[in-house]
């Protein structure tokens, strides 16, 4: 499945566009144009392993609500509830949205944008898995985000602000520190930050996970675990 950019306003668009049905499930439509098709709620849990019809879901409004995923290639959107999310097997795309979200992502090479402000809490399971924090629009989307269980090959890419002011975007933008614990921290200049548990600075001196910072030209920076 290719990469979906902006997950979030894409997930806006189908549903803006699509014909919604109702289904077996109270609360659950299924959401259908051009081809594609995902259940979507403002209500209810969504669980795709006893689902046929569509591996995808987007959930809207604010509600607390979770989302169980499949052994399949599943789309999921976030809204801006506080979100529990169980990706299950397969490569899947997912967009937090803001809310305080608990995310465990399974087997699989899975990709995850972090894309509205609150704490979020994400197990990367197996897999060589992508994450994306994107910047805050407002003081109201930061987020603290914690990723665990973290594996040699998964890379997180920030865009980076000019927070020393210095009229340049570089790596000095960034903050970073290294607990006691075995993590390291990363504080962006727009006050959002990343925690990568298990990954320290000793890492490489101790058979851990070691990471390299690599600028992508654009403002963009990945961090690559090895």
């Amino acid at each position: 499945m290719a990469t979906i950019n902006n997950l979030e306003d894409a997930a806006t668009d189908f549903l803006a566009n699509a014909t919604i049905t109702e289904t077996a499930t109270a609360g659950v439509g299924l959401a259908s144009d051009n081809g594609i098709t995902a259940f979507v709620s403002n209500s209810t849990n969504v669980d795709l392993s006893q689902q046929t019809e569509s591996n995808n879901a987007a959930l809207t409004g604010s509600a607390n609500l979770n989302v169980t995923g499949n052994a399949e290639a599943n789309v999921i959107a976030a809204n801006n509830g506080d979100n529990v999310i169980n990706a299950g097997g397969g490569d899947d795309q997912i967009s937090t949205g803001a809310g305080n979200d608990t995310i465990t992502l399974g087997d699989g090479n899975d990709f995850v944008t972090v894309d509205g402000g609150g704490v979020k809490v994400i197990d990367g399971g197996a897999g060589n898995d992508s994450f994306v924090i994107n910047p805050a629009a407002t003081p109201n989307d930061i987020s603290a985000t914690t990723l665990t269980n973290l594996n040699r090959g998964d890379t997180v890419t920030v865009t980076v602000t000019d927070a020393n002011g210095n009229g340049a975007l570089d790596i000095n933008d960034v903050t970073i520190s290294a607990s006691e614990t075995g993590s390291l921290t990363f504080t962006l200049g727009d006050g959002s930050l990343f925690t990568l548990d298990g990954v320290a600075v000793n890492s490489a001196t101790d058979g851990g996970i070691n990471y390299t910072v690599m600028d992508n030209g654009d403002g963009t920076y990945d961090v690559e675990l090895s």
